[in-house]
């Protein structure tokens, strides 16, 4: 048997199909914009890790940032902070750790859509903070964003749509640093001070002694 496709339903399809692309290239452009974290693939245990938050705007202005990163506090320490090569210079929270969490909120005065790059002859992603860790222990860590809001520099502080990125970090065993202890040492118990009221009693026994020694004699 043949079947009879009639023009209304080649009209529907092909309808159909454009708007399908139409949506399609909309969602694509709505999350070309992204958020990531870059860092070296491998740190030795015992060495500082420096981690840099990058912000992609596919070109659209942004003057401020909230942003919640998870990391792995048994493997990693938070050491601190810098901005000296970031854009964000105005903290509304600087950088802290909080139970396996840094929290971190700031602003880019006069707004940013990135930064030029003269090798690509284009934007560049914006480096927003670097954060600093020490390796405590070898395995496999992660860092990834629990949360993380981009405003646009609309006068109006609409969000920006983004896609999140998460990295991987190993680190090594290093035979040369000793893992710091997780348990604090129990210290040895102080000698117990000789009661006031005993050492009292003593003393005037001792003197009423020595008079009814020199009493008899």
């Amino acid at each position: 048997k043949f079947f009879v496709i009639s023009q209304n339903s080649i009209k529907i399809f092909l309808i159909f199909i454009m708007f399908l692309a139409v949506f399609l290239s909309g969602a694509l452009h709505i999350f070309a914009a992204e958020v990531s974290i870059s860092s070296p693939a491998t740190v030795m245990a015992g060495e500082s890790l420096k981690v840099m938050v990058n912000a992609n705007t596919d070109g659209a202005i942004i003057n401020s940032i909230e942003i919640v990163m998870d990391y792995d506090e048994s493997k990693l320490t938070f050491s601190g902070y810098e901005d000296q090569n970031a854009v964000v210079k105005v903290w509304i929270e600087p950088p802290y750790p909080k139970e396996g969490k840094i929290y971190f909120s700031g602003i880019i005065p006069g707004g940013v859509s990135g930064l030029y790059d003269a090798k690509k002859k284009g934007l560049s992603p914006i480096p927003l903070v670097s954060l600093i860790f020490q390796a405590k222990t070898e395995g496999s860590t992660y860092f990834s964003f629990e949360s993380s809001k981009i405003l646009k520099n609309d006068g109006l502080g609409t969000p920006l749509p983004h896609t999140e990125f998460s990295t991987e970090v190993i680190i090594k065993h290093n035979p040369a640093f000793i893992e710091p202890l997780t348990e604090p040492v129990a210290s040895e118990e102080a000698p117990k001070a000789f009661p006031t009221f005993w050492l009292i009693i003593l003393i005037i026994s001792g003197l009423l002694g020595y008079k009814l020694l020199k009493l008899r004699t």
